[in-house]
């Protein structure tokens, strides 16, 4: 267990590279220590006083990199706009590799834990991390049955779901953080009022956007929800200059002229982004008085209704999903989500190893490829290699001698080869976290269910409408999003 008298505060113990942070930054007072604060208090909820030595030194790892590089006060901001969502009842789920650091799970930003998969005793204290199975490349936490502490014969607590800190942070722990995070449509205009109000309107900007057109002109549009808390006292004219939201803008915050790329080095962008499927979870827990947050994620009733590919509830999912499932075994939970990454991503599908190898054995997110090469003694090149793979680059003819000389299979060699984008698995665990969730309700509430459906169906096409008028290239701004 961690001994609490032991911290070192300074960070000279841990060997990390300083990444230049952006010009300004909004600051609280005594981030540094709030942070900390935040989430050691948190990680004593969770495990008591004797916090298994595992989880304190990752999440120390993690804080001493935040904090040496001044970046305390962008988390705790991410983590009071989150709270705000949560208390009014709304979830929150994230993009990109947010879910993969252990801060944002402590602090509140996240409800994935990125920990390897473990056993934890609330009672005698017993804690055991779960070995993985030959052809895992990680453990995860639902995937896991219950199970009863040796020491004391009760339930244990279990969590969990193996993601390296490397994947949100960097090799070096350099990497510099993006927060973007789903709120539910129905509140999001609440969420950009709050900031406003607890922040200072003078201080709150909308990122624009410029694209060049097919005649060379310029035009102009809006980030899809990208908003920069700049520190006051800032003269913003000397950075960009600033036009007006359009009457349709939600946001009615002032737009920065100058396209976001070319100022997220100067200001720390926070994107407020949206997902139609937390307005449904909110609607139906209040409708139902069923909390979601308590249902089992190893459930073969609920499994059933993804394995149905006929029923109401799969109408929601593209056509590909429905002949996926078909056509592999879907056994838990975690194979939804390794669904979700070979059709989302981009150069997986078709996915000419499916009919050979199992979910678990394919690539099917970039944490595949940085763990199994781990698995087969890559340490150096691991992370280099996964992010080439992951980005569409290929390998080099090092990286494929390297592969080799580690018995890596040809197939899997190709198979990397092909990749043009790779989702993190923590977004697609979040994503596919969801749509269990609903898939329960649909299960064990389908009246309240359907009678909601419809309303949603219209909200996302209204929805659409909106983000084509005030955004000019939609898919560009996307494609950015997801390479974070």
């Amino acid at each position: 267990m961690f001994d609490f008298d032991k911290i070192d505060d300074d960070g000279t113990e841990l060997p990390f590279l300083n990444y230049d942070t952006p010009k300004y930054i909004f600051e609280l007072p005594d981030a540094n220590e709030i942070l900390r604060d935040k989430c050691i208090d948190r990680a004593r909820e969770l495990f008591g006083n004797d916090v298994p030595v595992q989880i304190m030194d990752r999440l120390l790892r993690e804080l001493q990199a935040i904090t040496v590089n001044g970046y305390a006060s962008y988390y705790l901001i991410a983590a009071d706009i989150v709270k705000y969502s949560l208390d009014k009842g709304y979830p929150v789920s994230n993009r990109g590799t947010l879910s993969s650091s252990l801060v944002t799970y402590l602090c509140g930003i996240s409800q994935i834990n990125p920990m390897p998969a473990y056993y934890y005793c609330l009672y005698c204290h017993h804690f055991e991390f779960v070995n993985k199975k030959d052809d895992d490349v990680r453990t995860c936490v639902y995937e896991l049955h219950d199970k009863k502490c040796p020491d004391c014969n009760r339930i244990m607590e279990k969590d969990g779901i193996d993601v390296l800190s490397e994947i949100n942070m960097g090799v070096n722990y350099d990497k510099e953080p993006t927060f973007n995070i789903n709120f539910a449509p129905q509140i999001r205009s609440q969420i950009v009022d709050y900031i406003k109000i607890k922040y200072s309107k003078e201080q709150i900007l909308r990122a624009g956007t410029e694209v060049e057109q097919s005649d060379g002109t310029y035009k102009r549009g809006v980030h899809p929800g990208g908003i920069y808390i700049v520190p006051g006292g800032t003269d913003i004219s000397s950075v960009t200059t600033l036009r007006k939201w359009e009457a349709e803008d939600d946001f009615k915050l002032w737009i920065t002229d100058d396209d976001y790329r070319e100022l997220d080095d100067i200001f720390k962008r926070y994107n407020i982004l949206t997902q139609v499927e937390l307005d449904e979870l909110h609607d139906l827990r209040k409708v139902t008085g069923f909390n979601f947050e308590v249902l089992p994620t190893v459930d073969n009733e609920i499994l059933e209704v993804f394995l149905d590919t006929s029923n109401n509830f799969m109408k929601r999912f593209p056509k590909k999903v429905k002949e996926l499932i078909d056509s592999v075994e879907l056994t838990s939970i975690t194979d939804l989500a390794r669904i979700d990454g070979l059709l989302y991503g981009s150069g997986n599908w078709p996915c000419t190893e499916i009919k050979e190898h199992t979910l678990k054995e394919i690539i099917t997110c970039r944490d595949d490829v940085m763990q199994y090469l781990l698995n087969k003694g890559i340490i150096h090149y691991a992370y280099r290699i996964m992010r080439s793979v992951s980005f569409g680059k290929g390998l080099t003819d090092e990286m494929v001698d390297l592969m080799k000389s580690a018995d890596i299979p040809e197939w899997y060699i190709d198979s990397c080869n092909r990749k043009r984008y790779l989702y993190p698995w923590s977004q697609l665990m979040e994503y596919a976290l969801t749509n269990w969730r609903l898939a329960y309700y649909y299960l064990h509430y389908p009246e309240e269910y359907n009678a909601l459906q419809e309303g949603y169906e219209e909200r996302r096409h209204r929805r659409e409408l909106l983000h084509k008028m005030l955004t000019s290239n939609t898919e560009k701004v996307i494609d950015e999003l997801r390479r974070v």
